[in-house]
């Protein structure tokens, strides 16, 4: 994957929506939950950078956020950042008031910000993968962005793959307009064809699975000790109502 074969301390996830997150998880290389997790909508790198080099300013703050619908099948409340335009779909449960809803999130928030700042300045090698749905970005932007990272931390290495979709792409072609900055482009959303979540999952795995990175053998043994503890605790539950 031109040149990303290194193995990182470290995989990101900067969205844009719950499937970064999920396959990292699947595949051993997120270590922890972090504050663009389960963010939408079709946010630009740009703006994710900003928000890093700011320190947060202004995130999610609690007077910006406007509700825009409930989502009965999730059982949340779906609420805007009127000013910065993110998205929250899964933290404010339906029926627990707003202000107890908030203060859990914003404590839940603000943890994984410091986690993910304190990464930013480890001085390891980090890698952040970034999801791009709709659309295609101007390479240029994206290298400008990434160079706004590596000033504000200059101790760390960081390195960005970004997975841009192109319908019916036979094959996945790989760009890297700045060492470090790679793009990979293939057919991995459509919404007709894929999951409405996780899109082409059996791609993005295929791409993603091909990074590198320390503790991930780890990872996947916990991932597979908590399903392990989550089936034997489902079972006894059932022998405890018979």
């Amino acid at each position: 994957m031109k040149s990303l074969p290194e193995s990182y301390d470290a995989v990101i996830s900067l969205g844009q929506w719950c499937a970064t997150a999920i396959i990292l998880r699947k595949l051993g290389l997120r270590s922890a939950s972090g504050p663009f997790d389960w963010l939408g909508p079709n946010v630009r790198m740009g703006r994710y950078a900003d928000l890093i080099v700011n320190g947060f300013m202004g995130f999610l703050e609690k007077k910006s956020l406007r509700k825009l619908r409930e989502d009965p099948n999730e059982g949340t409340e779906i609420y805007v950042d009127s000013v910065q335009g993110w998205e929250t779909h899964h933290e404010f449960k339906i029926g627990v008031p707003f202000e107890e809803n908030y203060a859990r999130y914003r404590a839940l928030l603000d943890r994984r910000i410091d986690r993910l700042l304190g990464t930013l300045r480890s001085g390891g090698r980090i890698l952040l993968v970034h999801w791009f749905g709709e659309g295609r970005y101007e390479r240029d932007e994206v290298v400008a962005d990434m160079r706004r990272l590596r000033t504000a931390f200059p101790g760390t290495t960081i390195d960005l793959l970004v997975l841009e979709t192109e319908k019916f792409a036979k094959s996945v072609v790989y760009e890297e307009p700045e060492p470090g900055v790679v793009f990979a482009v293939g057919d991995f959303y459509d919404r007709s064809r894929y999951d409405a979540v996780l899109g082409n999952e059996r791609l993005v795995m295929s791409v993603l699975g091909r990074i590198k990175m320390h503790g991930r053998l780890r990872n996947l043994l916990h991932i597979r000790m908590n399903s392990m503890r989550k089936r034997l605790r489902r079972l006894f539950s059932k022998l405890g109502t018979r």
